[in-house]
């Protein structure tokens, strides 16, 4: 079940890219693939993909976690807010920070509470700087067009 789930996140991701496949995003393609059976009702739009992309193999969980991020953010899809904010208590500081980069591109403001926790608390500089100068971005004032 673990490979079918990174099986599954990997060929996501890989249609995306490649243009091969309709999904706007990693998440439809995810969410696609994982829907519930037809008539079910479905409370969060996108259920597997926060499992799929934990079940890779341990010596690529984190490079394709971190690029699964990465192509979350460049897809700006704000759907992908709230996986992204599951990802901030990820164990993994790169993950962490990652998922920091992928809410600032996404605007995410809504994470601004979480990220001050993670600027406050967490164990690794990395991660706690990451969050600190998202934060600072978001206390700047947008230009007006």
């Amino acid at each position: 079940i673990a490979l079918a789930g990174a099986t599954l996140v990997a060929t996501a991701l890989g249609w995306a890219l490649a243009g091969r496949e309709p999904a706007t995003s990693l998440l439809d393609g995810v969410a696609r693939e994982a829907a519930p059976q037809e008539g079910a009702p479905a409370t969060d739009p996108y259920p597997a993909a926060f499992e799929s992309l934990a079940s890779f193999e341990p010596q690529y969980q984190i490079p394709a976690m971190t690029r699964s991020i990465e192509e979350l953010a460049r897809q700006q899809d704000a759907r992908a807010t709230p996986l992204l904010t599951r990802f901030l208590k990820h164990s993994d500081w790169r993950i962490r920070v990652q998922a920091i980069r992928g809410l600032e591109a996404l605007n995410a403001r809504e994470s601004m509470p979480a990220l001050a926790e993670l600027a406050r608390t967490d164990r690794e500089s990395e991660v706690r700087h990451a969050a600190e100068q998202t934060l600072a971005r978001y206390q700047q004032p947008t230009p007006s067009r």
